[in-house]
């Protein structure tokens, strides 16, 4: 019992935050190993636990999020015109793994999404929390090698 109390306490202390999933991420779509095939994917995870946002361009509709277990995830739908594509997706370390149901051209193919270009700004406020408010960054001397 007091392991079990245990184990779930340590998980809810590590629940990743939405705010590590939303943002602008490159989607490898690509089916053939060595020839990239990229496309955006910009999401907002609401406290609400609603997902707003476009993937493939075309806007996400119906999307949820949840932190559970230790693990972040959304789902949503998204269409090209002709049906609906069912996407869910983990955050995996740093990048996002996600596997999108095409119900109209019958096949379901997996995928990996990294960070696209950020404003420095943006990432200093939305991943560690700091205010910036007033504070305009112009230039970067160096990054360390520890981030």
């Amino acid at each position: 019992m007091l392991a079990t109390f245990l184990t779930a306490m340590a998980l809810q202390a590590i629940e990743p935050a939405p705010s590590a999933l939303s943002g602008a991420w490159i989607v490898d779509l690509s089916a053939e190993p060595g020839t990239p095939y990229t496309q955006p994917m910009n999401l907002t995870l609401a406290p609400d636990g609603t997902v707003t946002g476009d993937f493939y361009h075309s806007e996400i509709g119906a999307g949820r999020w949840k932190a559970q277990n230790g693990r972040l995830c959304v789902s949503f739908r998204t269409t090209d015109g002709v049906g609906p594509y069912h996407t869910s997706a983990c955050m995996v370390g740093e990048r996002v793994e996600g596997q999108t149901w095409a119900e109209q051209r019958n096949f379901v193919f997996i995928w990996n999404a990294v960070n696209g270009m950020r404003k420095l700004q943006d990432v200093l406020e939305s991943d560690y929390g700091l205010d910036l408010t007033g504070w305009t960054l112009s230039s970067a001397t160096g990054i360390s090698d520890e981030g």
